[in-house]
């Protein structure tokens, strides 16, 4: 049985609109969701999702988090029109929320006209900003991002509020890697452009070329025109794409050094993931990862679209494996106490508040 929010505590709302069946694990959206609702609980808030995603309530509701679930939510307007719905978030909860979290830009309406008076902010999971023009409350996932959606037209006219992603649970001690042999690089996640695939493929030529001691392990549905660029380009014993897998803990657990080398990225749960496996971690200079990653404590930066510098970067890292494995210790040392529950929970609380929702303080 889920818990609902209660009735002597402020509570939130959060809409998750997309689309995903039950029975595998979702991306970086459907877990920061998760993550919102258990650092919100983990500091006393009530929580109740609205999703048009199975996999999203199955997991939500096996964590104790109250769920509506109904593909109505997929669509901006058709919560509206649905009486189930509106007794759902309205008559059977007694009162409004102090806030109604956003998680797709479609849901704007939905959220204004079932809550009316109720706080709407909408999470800047993806560095765009036309999707989500018909917010006055943007929560940036990092300073960094929120400074240059400042400078911005749109942004002059919006409240904007900062809160990372956070852990779905406190992390559990890492998997002890005595580093010796070949250097494993993992990486994990969509494959395309933004994702950088080609910048990591490049500097794994270039690696491959000079012979260094590393190989690759990539998670994911890697498109097989993808396989094939590997195959002709020989590097078949250098990348290995191990597909899609459910257990992200044990595939971080079976490489040395976590990299991500995208060229746009407003966050990247999946770093702190990785750095809560106490993975150190090489990625480029996106919004993300210069709120993330500490250079020469956590990991190592490189510039956007570089590989040449990915390339050259991580042969030093495969040199110097004790830099490696202090750079993780302290990985784990800081997804411990900044990306926890609580710890997250609150800047979302604290953002919420800032942006006006006066309940929650």
């Amino acid at each position: 049985m889920t818990a609902q929010p209660s009735d002597a505590s402020p509570w939130v709302a959060i809409i998750y609109s997309a689309i995903e069946p039950a029975g595998r694990r979702g991306g970086g959206i459907h877990n920061a969701v998760i993550g919102q609702a258990l650092g919100l609980k983990a500091n006393g808030i009530g929580v109740r999702l609205f999703t048009a995603s199975e996999a999203c309530a199955v997991e939500a509701r096996q964590m104790g988090i109250a769920v509506d679930l109904d593909k109505a939510w997929n669509s901006g307007i058709d919560p509206v029109f649905s009486k189930r719905v509106w007794r759902e978030a309205r008559h059977e909860q007694g009162r409004l929320p102090a806030a109604v979290i956003h998680n797709n830009g479609r849901t704007w309406l939905a959220g204004a006209l079932l809550f009316p008076g109720a706080l709407q902010a909408q999470v800047l999971h993806r560095e765009k900003v036309a999707p989500y023009r018909f917010f006055r409350n943007w929560i940036s996932l990092s300073e960094h991002y929120a400074r240059s959606l400042k400078e911005t037209v749109s942004g002059r006219f919006r409240n904007i509020a900062v809160a990372p992603n956070g852990l779905k649970s406190d992390p559990r001690l890492p998997k002890k890697r005595h580093h010796d042999g070949a250097l494993i690089v993992g990486t994990v996640g969509r494959f395309g452009d933004i994702k950088g695939t080609d910048t990591l493929i490049d500097a794994a030529q270039i690696v491959h070329s000079s012979d260094a001691a590393l190989r690759f392990k990539i998670a994911g549905d890697a498109p097989e025109n993808l396989k094939s660029v590997v195959e002709q380009r020989g590097l078949s014993q250098t990348i290995d794409f191990v597909g899609w897998t459910d257990d992200v803990d044990g595939f971080l657990d079976s490489v040395d050094v976590f990299c991500l080398p995208s060229r746009k990225e407003s966050f990247g749960i999946v770093l702190i993931e990785a750095m809560a496996r106490g993975l150190p971690i090489v990625s480029t200079a996106t919004n993300g990862a210069l709120e993330i990653v500490e250079e020469g404590k956590t990991g190592w930066l490189v510039p956007i679209g570089d590989a040449q510098a990915l390339a050259a970067t991580l042969r030093d890292v495969a040199s110097n494996r004790t830099e490696l494995a202090r750079r993780g210790a302290l990985a784990y040392d800081v997804a411990s106490v900044r990306y926890s529950p609580r710890a997250t929970g609150q800047q979302l609380i604290d953002a919420l508040h800032a942006l006006g929702a006066s309940a929650l303080s």
